[in-house]
C-alpha cells in the first residue's frame, strides 16, 4: 500500500517529468496490484524493446509472473542465455527468483543450485542484499526439507527468519516461521503462525500475499482431520 501511495506521488508532484520516467514509475505502480499487472507487463516489454541490453525489465517482467502465479513464464524469461552476461546484484537477485520459479515447478534440484549459487556469490561479496540472503537460503531449506533426511529440518527456518527481521521483512519471517512450525509438526503453532501472516498481509495492504496463507489455513484444517473449520475458513477468507 505505502509503495503505491508513493508512486503516485511521485506522478503527482514531479513536473516536469520526463516520458520515459513517467511511464516507469507507472508501472512499478502498477506492478503492485493484481488487477493492473497486465498494464505493468505491456510497460515493461515496451521498455525492454527500446533498451534490450537492460536486462532489469526482462527481470521485472519474472517478478510480475511470480507474483501472478504463472512460475512457467518467469521461469522460462529467468533461463534465457542473455543472462550469462549479466554481473553483481542484479544476477544474485536473477538467481534467487530462478530458484522460486524453479521450486514453485517442482525443480528441485535447479532450484537448489540457483539458491546455492546466490548465497556463494552474496557471502563472497560479489553483491546483494540482506533479503537476499534470507530468500536463498529459505529456498534452500525448503529444497532440503523435501529432497533430504534430516534430524531437525525446521532449524534452518529458524535462521532464515532472523535474516528475514533483519532485513526488516516481517511477511517472509512470518513464512519462515510458519514452515518451522510445519517440519516440527506442531499444528497449534502452524495455525498461529499462518494467522499472523494474514494479518501481516492485510496491514500492509498486500494482496498478492494475503490469499496464500489464507489458503494454508484451509489445508491446515483438512490435514489435520478438521473439516468443519476447513470449510469455515474457505467460505470466510479470500481463497
Amino acid at each position: 500500500r505505502e509503495a503505491s501511495e508513493q508512486a503516485q506521488l511521485a506522478l503527482t508532484y514531479t513536473v516536469p517529468m520526463p516520458v520515459d520516467a513517467a511511464m516507469l514509475v507507472s508501472a512499478e505502480a502498477d506492478a503492485l496490484i493484481p488487477s493492473r499487472s497486465a498494464s505493468a507487463l505491456a510497460l515493461y516489454r515496451q521498455f525492454q524493446l527500446a533498451n534490450p541490453s537492460r536486462m532489469e525489465f526482462l527481470f521485472r517482467q519474472a517478478l510480475i509472473h511470480q507474483w501472478n502465479l504463472r512460475p512457467e513464464d518467469a521461469y522460462e524469461l529467468l533461463s534465457l542465455d542473455e543472462w550469462e552476461r549479466e554481473t553483481g546484484p542484479l544476477q544474485i537477485r536473477r538467481l534467487v527468483a530462478h530458484a522460486d520459479a524453479a521450486f514453485l515447478l517442482g525443480y528441485l534440484h535447479q532450484s537448489d543450485n540457483s539458491a546455492t549459487e546466490a548465497i556463494s556469490r552474496i557471502e563472497g561479496g560479489q553483491g546483494g542484499s540482506l533479503a537476499d540472503l534470507a530468500m536463498a537460503k529459505y529456498l534452500s531449506a525448503r529444497v532440503a526439507a523435501q529432497l533430504y533426511a534430516q534430524d531437525d529440518p525446521g532449524a534452518p527456518f529458524t535462521e532464515v527468519a532472523s535474516l528475514f527481521d533483519r532485513a526488516a521483512h516481517d511477511y517472509q519471517a512470518s513464512i519462515a516461521r510458519f514452515y518451522e512450525a510445519v517440519f516440527r509438526d506442531d499444528l497449534r503453532l502452524v495455525e498461529q503462525r499462518l494467522a499472523q501472516s494474514v494479518a501481516l498481509a492485510q496491514s500492509h495492504g498486500d494482496p498478492l500475499n494475503e490469499v496464500w496463507p489464507q489458503r494454508m489455513i484451509v489445508s491446515h484444517y483438512l490435514w489435520s482431520g478438521q473439516r468443519e473449520k476447513s470449510r469455515a475458513s474457505l467460505e470466510s477468507g479470500p481463497v
